[in-house]
């Protein structure tokens, strides 16, 4: 071997010797990382996704010890039953081919499709985040590798947002709101909490109005002007122009209609609702969401605890989001606290 070496010369050896030291150390290097992937119900074109992103990215960014990949269902779009379970299909090959440590797993269709097929899965983790259901629906009682934080309205705060307004309007007791939303589960499980919420005070809730078509949207806006104080509005991404016509409505197009044709005041359920036109929002924290699902991702990996002796949490902030202007045509009047708040949370628009 020797003179095997000495025949070759430095001038072979050397680059020799680095290549097969370059190999070792991406060797080590690729077993050394930790795979994480992130499995979303919807795409990034939808705010709440590119959020729990930014949530994510700022915990994993402080990490060498991870790599992150991301996989996109797309179920807001494609919301048929046979494209959710094509959808989920796709994930679910990804996941099994890719093998991570953990699965970031975000929002409803995506635990139904996907994280109920791998319970107490030996080698991956679950963590799911933005889920409006209770854990019981997907059986995460009864997983050893499901963790997560819920996805919950933060009610205290519409509460006290809608009574600061009524106070300044001097809208008599008892403050009638209602709830305009699709058919869609997410939704129903919202308007479910809405209903089970105990501390309204002065407010009285309404029946709901869920609908899926364009004309059964902008019936419940007017109808809304005759029977409520406040309209709130959670999401609309699925509203269709008719059931002749199942083109997804665009949620702008929607968004203009109702400001033009509503005569109450507006409150969003979701920071969007503001961004697609509407005068303000009380909203979950989709960052929140992404910072402590991450989190729990590293404490599996880099701690090495199971995933179901992380709690599961709830939600602990708000976002709140404004159109100042629009909120003067509604005369939607709040302490200055209010503004200050969409203005740290970049969420005030001129």
């Amino acid at each position: 071997m020797e003179n095997f070496f000495k025949k070759l010369g430095l001038d072979v050896i050397v680059p020799f010797i680095l290549i097969l030291l370059l190999f070792m150390f991406f060797v080590i290097y690729n077993q050394a990382y930790k795979k994480i992937l992130v499995v979303h119900s919807y795409y990034v074109d939808y705010t709440w996704v590119n959020e729990i992103n930014a949530g994510l990215e700022k915990v994993f960014k402080n990490s060498s010890s991870v790599k992150v990949a991301y996989f996109y269902m797309d179920t807001k779009r494609r919301y048929k039953e046979h494209l959710k379970e094509q959808d989920g299909l796709a994930a679910r090959q990804t996941i099994n081919q890719l093998q991570p440590d953990v699965v970031i797993i975000c929002d409803d269709d995506a635990q139904s499709y996907v994280t109920t097929y791998y319970k107490n899965h030996p080698t991956i983790s679950f963590v799911f985040a933005g889920v409006n259901a209770n854990i019981e629906e997907y059986d995460f009682d009864k997983m050893n590798n499901v963790t997560g934080i819920l996805e919950r309205l933060p009610m205290d705060g519409i509460k006290d947002a809608i009574l600061g307004m009524a106070e300044h309007s001097k809208i008599q007791s008892p403050i009638r709101i209602g709830h305009v939303g699709t058919t869609a589960l997410t939704i129903k499980l919202d308007d479910a909490y809405l209903h089970q919420y105990k501390n309204w005070d002065r407010i009285v809730m309404k029946p709901s109005r869920l609908v899926d078509t364009f004309p059964e949207w902008k019936k419940a806006i007017l109808d809304a002007n005759n029977d409520w104080d406040f309209i709130m509005i959670s999401n609309y991404r699925n509203v269709i122009y008719s059931q002749d016509n199942q083109t997804l409505v665009p949620p702008k197009e929607i968004m203009k209609w109702t400001v033009e044709n509503a005569k109450i005041p507006i409150i969003g359920l979701n920071n969007f609702v503001v961004e697609d036109g509407a005068p303000f929002a009380v909203s979950t924290s989709a960052v929140e969401q992404g910072e402590e699902a991450a989190k729990m991702a590293l404490r599996i990996i880099q701690e090495k605890i199971p995933a179901n002796q992380i709690p599961i949490q709830s939600p602990k902030y708000f976002i709140v989001s404004m159109r100042p202007k629009l909120m003067e045509k509604f005369s939607m009047v709040l302490p200055e606290i209010y503004t200050a708040f969409a203005r740290v949370s970049q969420m005030y628009f001129e």
